[in-house]
Order: C-alpha cells, then structure tokens, then sequence
C-alpha cells in the first residue's frame, strides 16, 4: 500500500471534529464553522500507535504460544509415559 492510500484510509477513519462558534453582530448573530482537519503529521502519529500497539500485541502472543507450546511437550511426554506403563 502506498503512503497515500494509507493517508487517505486513515484520514476516513479519524473523524474531522466539526465545531460551531456563534457571533453578535450589529445586524444579529453570525456562525461560523470550523472544521478541525486531520493532518498527515496526525495521520503518521496515529499509524505510529497502532504499529507500537500491534508489536506489544505481537509479543504477547509470542510469549503467550511459548508457554502453550511448553505446556504440549509437557503433555506429550506424560502422554508417552503413560502408554508406555
């Protein structure tokens, strides 16, 4: 994926947040909309995140299917001692 498919994904994914500010006037109240946009040094931060994220994530598992693989040796071998008596 190229870096700006992945800009433009994530740019759809994080909401722009859309907020209102209100006026006085002489000739009433004037509104005026702002748009908080996403940027790419954003967008980067946030790729950045969920990569840390997936790696923590990724270790985890790691260490998670060492202790089963540890485990299912372990149960192998009392399997093998038990056929064996």
């Amino acid at each position: 994926m190229k870096r700006k498919e992945i800009f433009e994904k994530l740019k759809k994914d994080l909401e722009p947040r859309v907020e209102y500010n209100y006026k006085k006037t002489t000739k009433g109240v004037s509104i005026m909309k702002r748009t908080n946009e996403v940027s790419e040094k954003q967008i980067l931060k946030q790729i950045l995140n969920r990569l840390n994220e997936f790696e923590k994530n990724q270790h985890e598992f790691n260490k998670n299917q060492e202790t089963f693989n540890k485990s299912q040796l372990e149960f192998n071998k009392n399997q093998d001692t038990f056929n064996k008596s």
